[in-house]
């Protein structure tokens, strides 16, 4: 069991996606804008962080600046967007755990992700 943190304005995706990791046995805190994004970081780091890239308050660049900041570069960090991988790379330089995912996502997929993020 982890302690994930969603970052996704998209509430239809980031409500499926709670759903589904509270069903394989992790906690889930959920924020829908970046700078709530900043706040929760700054009470408590998850184990994993799962994050759009496209949201308000500066997106996924924004929260990759934060964690840098915060000298947390190497926390797990699984990136899901609907823009293609191509353009989400770039945003993220500077996180060294990184994986990236497409909208639609296949979960099995991304459960196999986390687990493999998780153990490092």
């Amino acid at each position: 069991m982890a302690n994930i943190t969603i970052c996704d304005d998209d509430d239809d995706f980031a409500d499926m996606l709670c759903l589904f990791l509270k069903s394989i046995d992790h906690n889930v805190t959920r924020c829908s804008e970046t700078g709530q994004l900043a706040s929760s970081l700054l009470l408590k780091r998850p184990d994993l962080l799962i994050l759009d890239v496209e949201m308000p308050g500066g997106g996924g660049a924004a929260a990759a600046r934060f964690l840098k900041s915060l000298g947390a570069e190497d926390m797990p960090l699984i990136v899901c967007s609907g823009l293609p991988i191509a353009q989400q790379m770039p945003l993220f330089t500077g996180c060294r755990r990184v994986r990236f995912f497409q909208k639609p996502l296949d979960l099995d997929e991304l459960a196999k992700a986390i687990g493999n993020h998780l153990i490092g």
